[in-house]
């Protein structure tokens, strides 16, 4: 695995958990748009081990539980162990990094094999040597609605106006569960104006998934309830 000093990610990551989410979902966008066209000419690719559908599936354990990398318990060599065995990884591109300058956090990035060329999609960090975060982009298709079905009602979400003029980011939480999902809104006349206590469209294509520790300060951050 190679290990990479890469100083815009360290100084990115040095910053609050949700200025890293901001960060990865709005780079992720542009592959997630790209994914978009791979959903319309290939049905039949989420049945491919090069997709990673384990939130779906539940393969190896359920969500927030990763390939069997568990939050705040699976290691630094864990982790390790578990990207090289992944056939959706593009091994190649495999490196870690470290994110702060103390080195108390450990980040772990790779492209997935299913996009032509093979795209960033994934992301691992550990603090002091344990998983307090995964973060994945979303290559089959997966509703809003479909995750509720599997979560229940989320608690509450926040709002990102700042990727592009048009569109409008979704992150949704569930706390209790230690999962954000990331979605996009076509259109800012919803709930990227002051409209947002409208119902979200659950047709919604999710973009992001991620498992991390939601504290109370997130829930505090410019949240907004989940819509009746």
């Amino acid at each position: 695995m190679k290990v990479r000093d890469n100083a815009r990610y360290s100084n990115t990551m040095s910053k609050s958990n949700f200025t890293h989410i901001a960060f990865l979902f709005i780079n992720s966008l542009s592959l997630a748009i790209a994914g978009c066209d791979i959903l319309k000419s290939d049905q039949s690719f989420p049945d491919d081990p090069h997709v990673d559908r384990s939130f779906v599936t539940g393969q190896r354990c359920e969500a927030p539980c990763w390939y069997e990398l568990r939050l705040g318990k699976s290691t630094v060599d864990d982790i390790r162990a578990t990207l090289t065995q992944l056939q959706f990884i593009d091994q190649s591109t495999l490196f870690e990094w470290p994110i702060d300058t103390e080195g108390s956090q450990l980040g772990f990035y790779f492209d997935c094999a299913y996009y032509s060329p093979p795209g960033s999609c994934g992301e691992l960090v550990a603090k002091n040597g344990i998983l307090v975060q995964v973060f994945m982009t979303v290559q089959y298709p997966l509703t809003l609605e479909s995750v509720i079905e599997k979560l229940s009602v989320p608690n509450f979400f926040t709002v990102d106006t700042s990727s592009t003029e048009s569109n409008c980011i979704l992150s949704i939480y569930w706390p209790e569960k230690n999962i954000v999902i990331i979605v996009e809104e076509d259109s800012r006349k919803k709930h990227c104006s002051a409209n947002k206590n409208e119902p979200i469209d659950l047709n919604l294509q999710v973009i992001s998934l991620i498992y991390m520790n939601i504290d109370a300060q997130q829930q505090n951050y410019e949240s907004l309830p989940w819509p009746k």
